[in-house]
């Protein structure tokens, strides 16, 4: 949640980045997408990352789990997510709520 990815370099990055795997793994299968995932790991705090890339079909829906209030949903992609071995909700919730990413 840092500014650095949401101006300047690092967003570059992002758009470049989400260009890349939309050309690239969209012809992907879960398991080929979920190996891409285990050999590049990203910290617990971006798992609402690995969900959309994993299930970009959630759309609008993946936003939902940062409103506190959608307990259901929130359960159900985490419980989806975890299933394929992503970080729990309380682990996502915890590394995102780290001070220590200022």
């Amino acid at each position: 949640m840092s500014i650095a990815w949401r101006m300047g370099a690092g967003e570059d990055y992002a758009v470049v980045f989400w260009k890349w795997w939309s050309a690239t793994a969209s012809g992907w299968t879960e398991a080929q997408k979920l190996e891409y995932l285990r050999d590049w790991p990203m910290p617990a705090a971006w798992t609402h990352i690995a969900i959309e890339m994993l299930w970009p079909e959630l759309g609008d829906d993946l936003f939902e789990i940062f409103d506190e209030t959608q307990v259901e949903l929130r359960d159900f992609i985490f419980s989806r997510a975890a299933r394929v071995g992503l970080p729990s909700l309380e682990t996502w919730e915890a590394d995102l709520n780290d001070p220590s990413w200022g």
